[in-house]
């Protein structure tokens, strides 16, 4: 079934606050605390199976994610309630925006537990089985050495077996089981940096569409109203440039009628 807890992912403060328990409505109040915070989590992936290809693949997903709408479904390929939140509310949001470019998808394998059975060739037959057109990730174990001691430590003490280490984006986003998602979006007010609007487990995925609708009409205005200034702007500056001659002539002639016009 749903796989609720993670000795792991609670023993280390997560880069990304989490959501708050029982929170079901998309949520505005999760914020990344660095620059570039949240798209630096997709570094640690590393193996991608790409839409329409057979073989593994390479994703750049700091620049496919940049800028647009994101949900990022993380999960275990043995995990029943993975693959029955998949169809329920991931594929019918997927379908909805499958041909609008602003608006993109990823899954990636978070593995925390049955590591023999959850190997990156199993993320590609979750996404074959689900029918997912977006790319799928298998994320590498957490890598210990960049921990400060006291928390590698801490982490180290709560694994059973050292060389059975979680899954590195399920420590940074602070994960407590799978399914567990992410939505992203991107602040036009702070340069497009990415923000998180949700974190959590399950999420009502006509509440997220329609927030997408929302924020995509926000957004298509906002640039919109960005271009008219940048058009009308070059129209100002030649005026005041024009005019500027004038002004020095007029005051040439007017030195040289003792002031008279």
């Amino acid at each position: 079934g749903t796989h609720r807890r993670s000795v792991a992912a609670e023993s280390i403060v997560p880069l990304l606050p989490s959501a708050q328990r029982g929170t079901e409505a998309v949520s505005s109040s999760l914020r990344p605390r660095e620059k570039d915070t949240v798209l630096e989590l997709f570094e640690s992936v590393g193996t991608w199976y790409l839409p329409g290809t057979k073989d593994e693949g390479k994703l750049d997903a700091r620049e496919y994610l940049h800028g647009r709408m994101a949900v990022v479904f993380f999960f275990q390929s043995w995990c029943k309630g993975c693959h029955a939140f998949a169809e329920q509310a991931l594929c019918p949001l997927a379908a909805e925006f499958k041909d609008d470019p602003r608006v993109r998808f990823i899954a990636v394998q978070t593995v925390f537990e049955g590591f023999k059975e959850n190997t990156p060739d199993k993320a590609q037959e979750f996404q074959l089985e689900h029918k997912l057109d977006f790319p799928v990730g298998h994320d590498n174990p957490l890598d210990v050495s960049r921990l400060p001691e006291e928390r590698r430590t801490m982490l180290m003490a709560q694994i059973p077996h050292k060389d059975e280490l979680p899954s590195s984006m399920m420590v940074k986003v602070g994960m407590r089981g799978t399914p567990w998602t992410l939505i992203l979006s991107p602040n036009q007010r702070k340069g497009g940096k990415m923000e998180v609007l949700f974190s959590g487990f399950r999420f009502d995925w006509k509440k997220v569409r329609n927030m997408f609708q929302r924020r995509l009409a926000a957004m298509a205005k906002e640039q919109q109203q960005q271009q008219q200034q940048q058009s009308s702007r070059p129209r100002g500056e030649a005026t005041e440039a024009s005019s500027a001659p004038k002004a020095i002539g007029e005051q040439k002639q007017q030195q040289n009628t003792g002031g008279k016009p």
